[in-house]
């Protein structure tokens, strides 16, 4: 019975420890992997504030037309609550 219990917990014991083997290793690769993400979208971000920087976003002519509606309604909104506070 003893001998039986003992095989038993020794192939349990070299599972457990092979198990935690690979769990470390596969975490130590996630590790990595997301080190080398995060890099890449630094880089990413870099390269894009220095590419605006040389290249400024030139504003399209309906980008420009809905912007300056924007502007005059919001001119008008404060005309009008200014004619309401006179009142």
């Amino acid at each position: 019975m003893c001998e039986l219990i003992g095989v038993k917990m020794k192939s349990a014991a070299e599972y457990t420890v092979i198990g935690s083997f690979l769990a470390a290793t596969f975490t130590f690769q996630m590790i990595v992997e997301s080190g080398q993400l995060h890099s890449r979208a630094l880089s990413r971000i870099r390269f894009e504030q220095e590419w605006h920087k040389r290249y400024p976003h030139q504003e399209r002519p309906s980008e420009k037309r809905k912007r300056e509606e924007r502007e005059q309604q919001s001119e008008e909104a404060a005309k009008a609550e200014e004619r309401g506070n006179e009142e």
